[in-house]
């Protein structure tokens, strides 16, 4: 609709001039800048995250160091063409924002002419806005396209560093302890069910896999004060509910549940040395795929082999020397035979046998 009054030119000044207030920041393109200095952070800080990963124990992926260090040399190799590209281009921009701004100060002699003469002007001036508009965007999408995959690249670097000192953290903060030389694979935060219909109600925790051992520990959130029935103190519980051999997982089957299959779950058969027939778990931050994938790896021996440092020769030997049976009973021993066990206790007689 025409303007036909002053006030919808005085509307449309400071609608325009508002538009133009945006544009100026775009066309700094402080976006890109502050999508590097991340970027940047993030590599400085990948080198003392990893180091103190590993002197907390975490043992596996053994070439992370190697995958740190390629992606700072790539982006010091980089990182120079990337930002002189932007400062070349943001001149640029500055440059035609200039010849923006002084189409829009012109704009304040039609102030007072005839609504429709000035009209006209900002049409125009509004045209010129969203042309240069669209360059800003062309602009910040042509160099950000020149460091996107490698960024990418450094934002799955840090959800797996992230990661890995997540489930460092609840480790040390866990009921349990791991054996000698034993040592962390992988966690999940999950809630436990076994009746093959998961509930709201069913217990929360965390499934820790080792290199030898599946343990569940229960989670439970204790309200410690309320205010107005609203708890504002409260701690967690931790409980040991299970743990098991590796080797007493008969099968680990990833599938999906809920409103568009869209929630992964992970069914547990057990055989012999198990705490069940069958478990089901609900997994919250982690792929369930990935996780029986790792099941079936650790089962494998691949980080027994793949390890930052290598289990003495013998501490193995041990294991594979272990009794069949037990000197005082002869009966069979049946039950696995971990690293970092010092004894076992024959199930028949009770005798405890030295390893």
């Amino acid at each position: 609709m025409a303007m036909t009054t002053r006030e919808e030119v005085q509307s449309a000044l400071r609608s325009l001039d508002f538009s133009v207030d945006q544009l100026r920041n775009k066309a700094t393109l402080a976006t890109l800048q502050q999508e590097i200095s991340t970027l940047e952070q993030n590599l400085d800080r990948f080198g003392n995250t990893l180091k103190d990963l590993r002197e907390r124990g975490y043992v596996f992926d053994t070439d992370l160091e190697s995958q740190v260090k390629k992606l700072q040399s790539g982006w010091n190799t980089k990182k120079f063409t990337v930002s002189a590209n932007i400062r070349r281009r943001q001149g640029e921009l500055e440059k035609d924002l200039s010849q923006l701004d002084a189409q829009v100060r012109n704009l304040q002699l039609f102030a007072t002419r005839p609504p429709a003469q000035a009209e006209a002007q900002i049409n125009r001036v509004r045209q010129s806005v969203d042309t240069l508009a669209s360059q800003v965007d062309s602009a910040a999408n042509v160099l950000r396209s020149a460091y996107a995959p490698f960024n990418e690249d450094v934002r799955k670097m840090d959800l797996r560093l992230k990661h890995l000192d997540w489930m460092m953290t609840e480790l040390h903060q866990a009921t349990f302890h791991l054996l000698e030389t034993e040592a962390l694979v992988e966690a999940a935060e999950v809630r436990w069910y076994h009746d093959g219909k998961e509930d709201n109600q069913d217990p929360k925790g965390i499934l820790y896999l080792t290199d030898q051992r599946l343990i569940f520990e229960l989670h439970d959130k204790i309200v410690k004060k309320k205010v107005l029935f609203i708890a504002t103190e409260s701690e967690i519980e931790r409980k040991l509910m299970f743990e098991c051999p590796v080797s007493a997982i008969a099968k680990a089957e990833a599938y999906q549940e809920g409103l568009l299959k869209g929630e992964d779950h992970m069914r547990l058969t057990f055989g012999q040395g198990g705490p069940y027939d069958k478990t089901q778990f609900r997994l919250f931050n982690l792929d369930n795929e990935e996780f029986c994938s790792t099941i079936r790896r650790v089962q494998g021996g691949e980080f027994l082999r793949h390890r930052t440092e290598e289990v003495a020769q013998e501490v193995l030997e041990r294991v594979k020397n272990a009794p069949s049976e037990c000197p005082a009973c002869g009966g069979a021993i049946q039950q696995k035979v971990l690293r970092g066990q010092d004894t076992i206790t024959c199930e028949y007689c009770g005798n405890v046998i030295r390893l």
